[in-house]
């Protein structure tokens, strides 16, 4: 038997708007894996720990063509922070806050590995 491979990840990310914890769901293409969906979670207020994912996933992540946007802000992208390398929705300019540490920065590169909360 071989080692089943994920299809989906459930990655935690936060609102840029207003901080609020989501769950994005990335669906894979055959190694690369796209942003199909983000929804609320049931984890009330903003608060919480600087590292949220415990399973660590590589590859491509980028967003799907389907993808609607933030369910809160209507972002419709993503953007990964260097320091604590947590997800954040994106409007799509060159600098971005990070809701799980707070730091700001330029965004650049590509995300290649990410924290997820679970597989499927």
């Amino acid at each position: 038997m071989g080692e089943e491979v994920a299809k989906r990840l459930f990655v935690p990310i936060r609102c840029a708007k207003t901080g609020q914890q989501l769950v994005g769901r990335f669906v894979s293409d055959g190694g690369d894996w796209q942003l199909d969906q983000v929804q609320a979670t049931e984890q009330p207020g903003t608060e919480g720990s600087s590292q949220s994912g415990v399973l660590s996933a590589e590859g491509r992540f980028y967003v799907a063509d389907e993808f609607t946007g933030c369910p809160i802000c209507q972002n419709l992208s993503f953007v990964q922070c260097g320091t604590c390398q947590n997800l954040t929705c994106w409007s799509g300019s060159s600098n971005f806050l990070c809701r799980y540490s707070g730091i700001t920065g330029d965004v650049e590169g590509d995300v290649d590995v990410v924290l997820a909360d679970d597989i499927g």
